[in-house]
């Protein structure tokens, strides 16, 4: 819960929204999984918001959350068990080495002000040891916030029809 409150406020530090409540709906430990409810407050209102009340933006921002907690945790649980080459204590299966996450055009459904803060959350994922980010893109607005020598192009040869990166 701590984790997934520190994502979101990564991505979205505006006052209304900031704080995210993880509830579990069943008591039951094989139904938590089915049965998680995600609760926004502040709201404009007296009652918390739920994700189906989130626009577009807010939840391309929340999915980003969710997946930005989960490559965490993972990373602290790689780095609790380095020994165990890839099993847990009880001799479960790890999570993979790495995530490969791919974003295309971020800035879709997301406020201007909000693309610095997303890029650089996803820069800060990609420091991770156990994940790796693509972020595709044909705005200049989301150039300006990469180093220039993280940059690659992609085209199509005509000729050979197989794609050159530069």
């Amino acid at each position: 819960k701590e984790a997934l409150q520190q994502q979101w406020r990564r991505f979205h530090a505006e006052s209304t929204y900031s704080h995210l409540d993880l509830n579990m709906v069943n008591s039951e430990l094989d139904h938590y999984l089915k049965a998680v409810s995600l609760a926004f407050r502040p709201t404009p209102g007296q009652e918390a918001h739920t994700t189906d009340q989130l626009g577009d933006g807010l939840r391309s921002l929340l999915y980003l959350t969710l997946i930005c907690t989960t490559l965490e945790i993972e990373q602290g649980l790689q780095a609790e068990n380095a020994e165990t080459r890839g099993l847990d204590a009880e001799g479960a299966p790890m999570p993979p080495a790495l995530t490969l996450l791919v974003v295309e055009e971020p800035e879709n459904h997301l406020a201007p002000h909000l693309l610095g803060r997303t890029v650089g959350n996803l820069q800060r994922t990609a420091r991770q040891h156990n994940a790796q980010v693509v972020l595709s893109s044909h705005t200049p607005s989301l150039l300006r916030r990469v180093e220039p020598s993280a940059v690659r192009h992609l085209r199509l040869d005509r000729v050979t029809h197989s794609t050159v990166v530069s």
